[in-house]
């Protein structure tokens, strides 16, 4: 039925450490001095839950498949909630950027709209089309679930989230256009919007529906038996005795499924998806301990140029600094390239055939993305003019976003991601900083420059 597959459940490194530390800890108690002091006792995880839990069940919910609209559709016409199998031919093949060339089939095959179907990860590792994602999708605008409407895709396609939501100065953004400013309100409207098939006004249905599944799962559907197989109205409690410890929810993340309201049991589904998707972050080193890094990390390090700004230095400073170094080495002749990947045995990426160097086109760009433009703001077209000469203040990446780095934050998996894709690379840098443009859409096709709410649809309107 289904391609999606990972191991059983298991304890993870920081539980299993967190459960010898207190098994240690009760053995060291029964043979100390009877006369010491004891200590406090060890939290009780039925009454504290287990801090990581909330991400572990996010994880399992991120790739439920039944709270789309379509499975409302298969559930009215006579389904069994926990059959997966609704049929949306939206999921049957998974879409590339060579039109005409999907990848087939797809990962949910056969089921319905999820929040995995957009963001993939290793699904097609070493598929032709496909390729390592940080959770994002192939295609070049992502296609939606077709309801009465007409439409079939979203304005663009699915930003990554690995990473998303690092803290940032005045607070992070989501989306490329910063519709949210707060994961729970994206994964709040996802569910409830035209990305999963609800149309304008059917978001109390959408809610409905949710907290349908929820109450109505046993833990026998193909997606809960890829993780603990537990009834979410069980994991929900977060003390019933069946849950084991590493999937306790904390009391914040906990919801009586059998008691609550429609609205309560989806805020709870929203609050733990949004927990997993908050620590989906890259890795900076490998399994062996070799620090993972970029041919840009290797080119500043043979170099001997700074890899990050000094105490009190600001980072458009030190962009400044590491220009000048820059330009100065280049100059005096004395700059060292890069050709090969030195912390792996044939030197390359892992899981890309793109050779790891750092040559004279690379420096081009650098130096391209470093220097600042010679009047503020400056005139679109001149800047697409002279872009040889000026380009936006920005700031370089401190531990670069195009590395090949280690997606830590999935119970299932630890999977290496090498370089931001091309359009990965758009969703850091969409347009000079000072020059926000619509983006060109079915609804806002001009260039001139406007605020962010003139063009910004919403998602219960218009998919993302």
């Amino acid at each position: 039925m289904t391609r999606f597959s990972g191991p059983a459940r298991g304890v993870s490194g920081a539980v299993a450490v967190a459960v010898g530390f207190v098994a240690t800890m009760q053995l060291l108690a029964g043979c100390s001095d009877t006369n010491s002091q004891a200590g406090p006792p060890p939290a009780n995880p039925v009454k504290v839950g287990t801090p990581g839990a909330e991400a572990a069940i996010g994880e399992r919910l991120f790739v439920e498949t039944r709270f789309a609209q379509a499975f409302k559709a298969f559930l009215d016409s006579g389904g069994d909630i926990n059959d997966h199998a609704a049929g949306d031919p939206v999921l049957d093949t998974v879409e590339t950027t060579t039109l005409g060339a999907p990848i087939d089939p797809g990962p949910f095959n056969g089921m319905s709209m999820n929040c995995r179907s957009c963001h993939f990860v290793d699904e097609f590792a070493g598929v032709p089309g496909g390729g390592m994602r940080t959770y994002t999708d192939f295609a070049r605008r992502s296609p939606i679930p077709a309801r009465a409407d007409g439409k079939t895709h979203a304005p663009r396609n699915s930003p990554p989230l690995v990473n998303s939501a690092l803290d940032r100065p005045g607070g992070a953004l989501f989306h490329f256009d910063s519709e949210f400013n707060s994961m729970e309100d994206l994964v709040a409207t996802t569910f409830t919007g035209r990305n999963f098939g609800w149309l304008p006004g059917e978001k109390t249905q959408a809610i409905a529906h949710v907290a349908r599944v929820v109450r109505g799962d046993d833990g026998s559907g193909a997606i809960a038996q890829q993780f603990d197989g537990l009834p979410y109205r069980i994991l929900f409690t977060g003390g019933n005795p069946a849950i084991p410890d590493e999937l306790r929810l904390p009391p914040e993340f906990r919801v009586l499924v059998g008691s609550g309201t429609d609205q309560d049991i989806f805020d709870a589904v929203v609050k733990v998806v949004a927990a997993y998707v908050n620590q989906l972050l890259f890795s900076q080193s490998d399994d062996a301990g070799n620090l993972i890094r970029s041919p840009f990390d290797v080119f500043l390090q043979i170099n001997g140029l700074p890899q990050q700004p000094d105490p009190n230095e600001t980072p458009l400073d030190y962009s400044r600094r590491l220009l000048q170094l820059v330009n100065a080495r280049d100059l005096a002749g004395t700059l060292q390239f890069v050709t090969s990947n030195p912390n792996r045995p044939n030197g390359q990426f892992q899981f890309h055939a793109q050779p790891f160097v750092f040559g004279a086109q690379e420096l081009t760009g650098l130096k391209f993305f470093l220097t600042e433009p010679s009047a503020i703001p400056p005139q679109h077209r001149s800047w697409l003019q002279a872009r040889s000469a000026t380009v936006s203040p920005a700031t370089p990446p401190l531990t670069s976003p195009i590395s090949s780095c280690t997606i830590r934050g999935s119970r299932r998996r630890s999977t290496t991601i090498s370089r931001l894709t091309e359009r990965e690379h758009f969703w850091l840098f969409p347009f000079p900083p000072w020059q926000p443009e619509r983006p060109t859409t079915s609804r806002h096709r001009s260039s001139i420059p406007a605020p962010a709410s003139a063009f910004v649809p919403s998602l219960q309107t218009e998919p993302r």
